[in-house]
């Protein structure tokens, strides 16, 4: 089965595989290419990936030209693609791949699998595509469509582990990257996570879940609820230049290195006192004006629920404040910074630009 199955994939591949910027026949592959995509597209989709792949690419062409780039252009270039700690990770990876491997990526999972940024799958996936590896390359896509043709109604804990024992017996030394990619397309347009397309399935006779009457029971689907966070945010302004306050935000943690207004904490469940937090840095607490409208905003683990307060000075600073790295920016230059998208919300809802 598994021969036939292979076979199928990659006949249907020939004919309907996607046409993407960093995808090329080997040995014309690229893998700076190939390594770039597969971090933009951790958690992200196609679509939204190939613009910003462009523009990669076209600002840094190699991996030793991103590698000389600041830390503070490449978040500003990632600005929109979330978890930005994969662009921290990214400018890492690329500076250990330029300085300790002569900017040529290393063709071993052990060594792959030790650079920043880079776990199993991504490495799998390199090897697989750019280094022609017969290596088993699971993704979300890889594991959906798998579970379905095995039946395997498993928590999606022990799922991964389960297929990559089930690819081992799978032949995937012949267009092994085919073979990756072929996997993550069908399941990305056939066996497809709501209403799959088994109609039409060219693996219909092969799919255990099929038959079974149990394609939309797998995979085994966890429920994740999402608690919600509050917190306040505070525009403070400068009367004589109408600059606002930001600073960059810590390297680890939420939004590494981006620029953020100031805020209270992020508490769970309640709102924190604003005054206690403010008033141990500003003069008048009472001058802050408090907007109606609220910004909301959905991270992985969380929601988060903001109040937005706007503070005007007429001096740059007021007490002891208990943030690094501040600058003062001029509501037209935001757009040169790199505020995730959290902040543009907070920009928008204040009409900040309008001041």
């Amino acid at each position: 089965m598994p021969h036939k199955i292979i076979q199928l994939l990659l006949s249907w591949y020939d004919e309907n595989k996607r046409t993407l910027p960093w995808r090329k026949t080997y040995p014309n592959i690229n893998p700076y290419f190939t390594w770039l995509s597969e971090i933009m597209l951790q958690q992200t989709t196609v679509p939204t990936v190939i613009p910003y792949f462009h523009r990669f690419i076209k600002k840094w062409p190699t991996v030793l030209d991103l590698s000389k780039a600041s830390q503070d252009d490449i978040l500003h270039a990632w600005q929109g693609l979330g978890y930005y700690n994969r662009a921290i990770k990214l400018h890492q990876c690329a500076t250990i791949i330029t300085q300790q491997y002569n900017s040529v990526f290393p063709a071993s999972y052990e060594e792959l699998i030790k650079l920043p940024g880079i776990g199993p799958y991504t490495a799998a996936a390199i090897l697989a595509i750019a280094f022609n590896k017969p290596i088993g390359v699971i993704d979300g896509n890889v594991e959906r469509l798998v579970s379905r043709l095995y039946a395997l109604e498993i928590p999606q804990k022990k799922l991964k582990k389960e297929i990559s024992e089930i690819l081992k017996n799978f032949p995937l030394k012949n267009r092994p990257g085919d073979i990756a990619q072929s996997m993550m397309d069908f399941a990305s347009s056939i066996c497809i996570s709501s209403k799959p397309k088994c109609l039409i399935c060219p693996l219909q006779k092969y799919c255990k879940a099929y038959k079974l009457d149990l394609v939309d029971k797998i995979p085994k689907k966890e429920e994740k609820k999402r608690p919600t966070r509050y917190a306040q945010f505070l525009l403070v302004q400068r009367t004589d230049s109408g600059k606002v306050l930001l600073y960059k935000r810590p390297l680890k943690g939420l939004l590494p290195g981006l620029m953020s207004f100031i805020s209270t904490e992020w508490k769970p469940n309640t709102w924190p006192n604003p005054q206690i937090f403010y008033q141990k840095f500003i003069n008048n607490y009472d001058n802050i004006v408090w907007l109606n409208d609220h910004v909301y905003h959905t991270f992985t683990h969380f929601h988060l629920d903001a109040r937005i307060g706007i503070y005007k000075i007429d001096k740059p600073l007021i007490k002891h404040f208990p943030f690094p790295s501040m600058q003062w920016i001029s509501p037209s230059k935001l757009s040169k910074h790199a505020l995730p998208t959290l902040m543009k919300k907070i920009v928008a809802t204040s009409n900040m630009k309008n001041w």
